[in-house]
């Protein structure tokens, strides 16, 4: 059997609602995509608010039905504001809520039909009586106005601020106050997502209400502009928390860049260096066997060591500077693990760690350097307890060739061997470049702790230079005898480019030092560049600069001739040319006889 549904008899907004049921029923049927998931969440209370609207409007109540309206297109117009672009214009569910909402609007836009005024819907208003017509000679020429008079607006009554909350207001309050503090633990902790999601529901919810509930309540009671202003602190907690995650997304990646381009320069040579460091226990090892050139070797040897320890120094203050300069930019570490994570090449942990390993760089080489020189002095110190003044001293009245051979010991064991040992020092903790002191003053005082250290053994290596002399004449005092033996050191580069280096070289001396004559260049090590950041102004300054080691002769006012171990350097200028090169540090000093500056 067919059966026929006349839809004539049912009233148009029911109509209306029904095909978006039946619009709803059949999305959900047919596999219609599903709205996100606070859209739909937003939704589903407008037709609700629509219903008691409509409702209210059937009783001749068009002031509260206005208001579920008003509740009602609130919502609305905060899923097409908040939720812009995350939802179907046409999806089904839209589309029946926008008819359903133009309907309502349409229909209390408007009284009911054969009705003026408030009075009720399909009541016949009753006719007034007639009145008798005043004749014209009865009117006052008062009572005729010039003008139709205005009409009044009516002002609805506003509730007082000392009246009372709606109980279901009052109730739903109290919910609100658990989710701001959970939302806060979660910005405390770090959590950005899940305190924004926690704060977006409990604003929504806020809002939905006190649209529902307008007209009801002073919007300046006290508990609502409470609640208001705990909204605000909480939504600024939280903001500020997410300009901190766009800050490190966005500035991360170069700050480490920096940080990691200076810690690759650092370890590489560090590397280097205790290979070097290493090997000199072997070369002290030799120095006991009594070859020819051991003494030689050795300070060779030590040599290498001070050229790369010195690359290290000039390194290091640089580096530290990147490390610190993000330490302030990023001062937790924890939080940048938990703010980034995606669109950045590492997370905060890595971050930390990198940061972390340059910072403890200093103390960990600083033990290392002491390490090496603490041995080295205490070598020296045993040898001299051994071989020294008391020893000699003991030998009075003994066979001249034991005198002999204990002077021989004590000039190779203390005037030779100790003597190297304390330039250890040097060759280990070599003076800084001036602009590298005030950054590592841990290494300037353990230096000078080491010098004063050593000034006291140097006294008794003199003492041991005038005994060895009182038992044997012809054996010269260890500083005549070192001096005597002291050469200039070759170029190992030479020819070509390397002229012009000496000349520039040259040009830098004669530009820094005033008292002292160049006599002689002798490259030692060739050009090295540098691509090195410093923090400078709250900014990264990434300069480009190129290193060569030369020893340079020079004669003093005195007559004295002096080798001085130098580091120059000069800078890439913004056309990509280099600067004019410059003095960067002083190595290892020493005295050299005239005669002895060619061979």
């Amino acid at each position: 059997m067919k059966t026929n549904i006349s839809l004539k008899h049912f009233p148009d907004h029911l109509i209306v609602i029904a095909v978006a049921l039946m619009v709803m029923i059949s999305s959900w049927a047919f596999g219609q995509e599903k709205l996100n998931g606070m859209v739909a969440y937003s939704l589903k209370k407008i037709p609700t608010a629509l219903e008691k609207a409509e409702k209210l409007a059937d009783q001749g109540d068009l002031k509260n039905a206005k208001v579920y309206l008003e509740s009602a297109q609130n919502n609305w117009d905060m899923i097409n504001k908040d939720f812009k672009n995350k939802f179907d214009p046409d999806h089904p569910d839209i589309v029946a809520v926008r008819k359903q909402l133009k309907t309502v609007t349409a229909m209390l836009a408007k009284p009911p039909a054969g009705v003026e005024g408030t009075a009720d819907p399909g009541k016949e208003t009753p006719a007034e009586p007639a009145k008798r017509a005043t004749p014209p000679t009865e009117i006052k020429k008062a009572e005729v106005p010039n003008k139709e008079a205005p009409a009044k607006p009516v002002k609805a009554k506003v509730p007082a601020i000392t009246d009372p909350l709606p109980s279901t207001m009052i109730y739903e309050m109290k919910q609100f106050g658990p989710a701001l503090d959970k939302a806060e633990e979660y910005v405390e902790a770090m959590e950005l997502r899940t305190a924004r999601s926690i704060l977006g529901k409990a604003q929504h919810e806020w809002d939905t209400k006190k649209g529902w509930d307008k007209g009801k309540f002073n919007p300046k009671h006290p508990d609502v502009v409470a609640l208001d202003a705990r909204f605000a602190e909480v939504t600024k907690a939280v903001n500020a928390l997410g300009a901190k995650a766009d800050d490190a997304a966005e500035n991360l990646p170069a700050a480490l860049d920096a940080v990691a381009g200076s810690s690759k320069r650092l370890y590489e040579t560090y590397d280097q260096a205790r290979v070097a460091i290493r090997d000199l226990s072997s070369y002290r090892s030799d120095f006991d066997r009594g070859g020819e050139d051991d003494i030689g070797k050795l300070l060779t040897r030590m040599d290498e060591v001070r050229v790369l320890v010195e690359r290290v120094n000039v390194i290091l203050p640089d580096a530290l500077s990147a490390a610190q300069a993000f330490r302030k930019q990023f001062p937790d570490f924890k939080a940048l693990d938990k703010l980034v994570r995606d669109g950045t090449k590492v997370n905060g942990y890595k971050a930390g760690k990198q940061v972390k390993r340059l910072e403890a760089f200093p103390a960990e080489w600083l033990q290392e350097v002491n390490m090496v020189i603490n041995g080295a002095l205490e070598e020296a110190d045993s040898n001299i307890e051994q071989y020294g003044t008391d020893n000699l001293d003991s030998l009075q009245g003994r066979d001249k060739a034991l005198k002999s051979s204990a002077a021989n010991a004590a000039e190779k064991w203390v005037l030779d061997y100790s003597s190297i040992m304390i330039e250890t020092i040097n060759t280990m903790l070599p003076e800084l470049p001036s602009d590298a002191q005030s950054s590592l003053t841990e290494f300037v005082a353990a230096r000078q702790a080491f010098l004063k250290r050593a000034a006291d053994m140097e006294q008794s290596i003199e003492r041991v230079a005038e005994a060895v002399s009182e038992v044997r004449d012809e054996v010269v005092k260890s500083d005549l005898r070192r001096l005597a033996g002291a050469r200039f050191p070759k170029s190992k580069y030479t020819g070509g480019k390397w002229n012009d280096a000496k000349k520039d070289i040259r040009a830098a001396w004669a530009q820094k030092i005033k008292d002292k004559k160049l006599v002689k260049v002798a490259i030692y090590s060739p050009w090295e560049e540098n691509k090195e950041a410093r923090w400078v102004n709250d900014r990264w300054v990434v300069g480009k600069y190129r290193y060569i080691g030369a020893n340079c002769l020079a004669k003093l006012s005195s007559g004295k001739y002096m080798v001085y171990r130098m580091m120059f350097r000069n800078t890439m200028q913004s056309d990509e040319s280099w600067s004019p090169l410059e003095q960067w540090s002083v190595g290892h000093v020493y005295e050299i006889l005239e005669e002895n500056i060619g061979e």
